[in-house]
């Protein structure tokens, strides 16, 4: 089911990229993994049998996302009890962030949209305004005098998001910077997506107020999501580098 929402969903088609990240970072760490002494640990089954436990609740309740979300979790106390403790630990992140894989259950999905939707709107009308751009907000619909713009749900940004935190806390795992820099990163990701977002409605209002509502109709609309993943991703790389020539990080 999931693999056919990935393969038939363009919004959440990244994820079909995040087993194969999982099994290139376990492959990354393969030396220590190897330096690992096999010891078995009967508790690790109470954390394989809680994931089951949540697997068949979800079969009994029809939650997808529950039987989801059981897999990692189910996978790690198979870990932990056929392997020890120490393979747990360094199986934890690979597998953890194998959840990135897992859409959001709709109604979440919407209460985290609805909120950027508004954010969106109510930043760009006083942006707007300030330079000069007549604008009245009425939830996240921006009117101008010819024409009102709907910051609708696909605008929102929420997918952009979504891919930019899964494959941005790849990219900056694997890097060679402290773990201080590393999370400075991760913190990033989500002001860095909603920013660019909120420049791209900014655009387009300009735009459509200065020369006409063409834009709408543009290629630019209607790629402007994977503009903004790309511009996103390429600023996480840019300042990344800063980081690794800081000379902290050199002295590290």
């Amino acid at each position: 089911g999931i693999v056919a929402e990935w393969w038939n969903d363009a919004n959440y088609s990244y994820g079909i990229l995040i087993p194969i990240l999982s099994l290139v970072i376990l492959w990354n760490r393969r030396k220590e993994f190897q330096g690992i002494q096999v010891s078995p640990e009967f508790r690790g089954a109470w954390i394989f049998s809680f994931g089951l436990f949540m697997y068949l609740a979800g079969i009994a309740g029809k939650e997808e996302f529950i039987q989801r979300f059981s897999f990692p979790l189910t996978l790690l106390g198979l870990v932990y009890l056929l392997y020890g403790k120490s393979a747990a630990l360094s199986s934890l992140f690979p597998i953890g962030y194998s959840y990135f894989m897992i859409p959001l259950p709709s109604i979440i999905f919407r209460n985290i949209t609805l909120h950027l939707q508004l954010l969106d709107a109510k930043v760009v009308a006083v942006v707007a305004s300030l330079l000069g751009v007549p604008v009245v907000r009425e939830d996240f619909i921006l009117h101008l005098p010819e024409i009102s713009l709907n910051v609708a749900e696909a605008c929102s940004g929420t997918f952009s998001i979504m891919a930019l935190l899964a494959l941005g806390v790849f990219y900056t795992h694997e890097l060679k910077l402290q773990q201080p820099a590393k999370i400075f990163l991760w913190l990033l990701l989500i002001p860095l997506a909603v920013f660019s977002n909120i420049i791209r409605i900014l655009v387009i209002v300009l735009v459509s107020y200065y020369s006409g509502n063409w834009i709408l109709d543009s290629s630019f609309h209607f790629l402007s999501g994977t503009f903004n993943f790309l511009f996103d991703f390429g600023a996480l790389v840019f300042i990344s580098k800063l980081l690794e020539k800081s000379p902290k990080q050199d002295h590290s």
